[in-house]
């Protein structure tokens, strides 16, 4: 099983003046602690990021589907839908959006 894995999704619309990013990365460290960053903003500007750390596996999957989640439901919220722009070789095993 990969130990790290990263997903860029991108929300885009230039009519309602909306470019989003989102960037996921899940990454196992030292000390097998999954450590989950996530990194958003404007396109083309300054971004936010936070870091998470979590001792088993399965807290980590939970944070991350409700993260994906939240991103899948951005066609109700903000009118656009995320795409995938770019992922790791690893990330669908890790990554499922």
């Amino acid at each position: 099983m990969p130990s790290h894995a990263w997903i860029a999704l991108e929300a885009i619309d230039p009519k309602a003046n909306v470019f989003r990013r989102y960037i996921l990365d899940v990454s196992e460290d030292l000390f097998g602690h999954w450590v989950v960053t996530r990194q958003w903003g404007r396109i083309g500007a300054a971004s936010q990021r936070v870091t998470n750390s979590f001792a088993r596996q399965d807290e980590r999957d939970r944070f991350v589907n409700a993260l994906l989640q939240r991103r899948r439901s951005a066609q109700k919220r903000i009118g656009v839908g995320y795409k995938v722009a770019a992922k790791s070789v690893d990330a669908e095993t890790l990554i499922k959006f």
